[in-house]
């Protein structure tokens, strides 16, 4: 059985999933390491103080993301359901986006030099 679909379609499909899927692990990442982060005395700074801008500045983290392996995954997926016309690549290329929002809370607080 094919999922067969037209690449706009599929290009749309991989954008809209992958940004869906990463914020949804980005929430779940800092929510944890908010939960477990234990303060220096002279630090008044938590982790879920920064979900706003973590969550704004999570495009152009996917696009840092292309430096890293996990970016190279989620393009592989994008690129064989784009040459197969097939949607279920994109699940492959999905499990980068969900790897890439448990990772981007860190990334994001170092970036920003917090």
């Amino acid at each position: 059985m094919k999922f067969s679909a037209s690449r706009k379609k599929i290009a749309f499909v991989w954008l809209v999933s992958g940004l869906i899927f990463s914020v949804l692990a980005s929430l779940a990442s800092m929510f944890y390491w908010d939960y477990t982060y234990l303060p220096e005395p002279n630090v008044e700074w938590q982790p879920i103080n920064d979900l706003v801008g973590m969550v704004i500045l999570l495009p152009f983290g996917l696009l840092l993301s292309v430096a890293m392996p996990w970016g190279w995954v989620s393009l592989v997926g994008l690129l064989a359901a784009l040459w197969l016309k097939d949607i279920r690549p994109i699940a492959f290329s999905l499990l980068g986006s969900i790897y890439f929002g448990f990772e981007w809370p860190k990334w994001f607080v170092g970036l920003m030099g917090i």
